[in-house]
């Protein structure tokens, strides 16, 4: 016989520092799971191998320290600088330069935005 599960999450949630009433549109407490730095580090390098074939291949205008990444999905602004990390340590090792990556990540509805074309 299969153990019986339990649900815990009202006291796990209890227990959270997430706080629904901080944000401007409605949102739940599974909305708010911060992307680990890790799954940032697996892009980092095709984000900067792009940038790089997109200066090499003659547009001079964008170069990396101009470069924006955008994530949508606000969590508490963590993403912020996480990504900045791990961007300015993949295009140092790919360019062998610092660059300086912008990061857009706002306390925003995404899906809002998106309906409403903004």
């Amino acid at each position: 016989m299969a153990p019986a599960v339990t649900d815990n999450s009202a006291t796990f949630i209890a227990q959270s520092k997430w706080n629904p009433s901080i944000y401007p549109y409605p949102n739940k407490y599974n909305d708010h799971f911060v992307t680990p730095v890790a799954a940032y580090e697996e892009l980092a390098p095709i984000l900067a191998y792009l940038l790089m074939r997109r200066h090499a291949a003659g547009n001079k205008s964008l170069r990396p320290s101009e470069a924006v990444c955008y994530d949508p999905y606000y969590c508490d602004g963590a993403p912020v600088q996480r990504l900045k990390d791990v961007l300015q340590r993949a295009s140092t090792r790919a360019s062998g330069g610092a660059s300086g990556w912008s990061v857009i990540n706002e306390m925003r509805d995404f899906y809002i935005d998106v309906a409403s074309g903004t």
